[in-house]
């Protein structure tokens, strides 16, 4: 797979309408892992590369395994809540070390 990966530069019409099929839990994880493992093997990772790691890292895997401790169904709400600030906080972060004020 991180064969496949490294060798697609970019993203071709045929692939990008390919349907990916049921989306499922081990999917997500299985991609994540994918992701941050593909990561620490490349010398210089691209900035893309880097910004779906810190996606990962920052975002994916706190709320996943916040999903997993409080996985009662009136703490959905909760959980929502969480990863959004995550998500909003990991893009705020990312703009102020674009703009140079970070």
């Amino acid at each position: 797979m991180s064969c496949w990966v490294r060798r697609l530069k970019e993203f071709t019409t045929k692939l990008a309408q390919k349907f990916p099929g049921k989306v499922h839990q081990a999917r997500w994880v299985t991609a994540a892992h994918t992701i941050l493992r593909l990561y620490m093997q490349e010398y210089t990772p691209s900035y893309k590369l880097k910004r779906l790691a810190g996606y990962d890292m920052n975002v994916y895997a706190p709320s996943f395994f916040k999903i997993k401790t409080d996985h009662y169904v009136f703490k959905g709400t909760n959980n929502f809540w969480f990863a959004m600030q995550k998500a909003n906080n990991f893009l705020t972060e990312e703009e102020k070390v674009l703009s140079g004020q970070f």
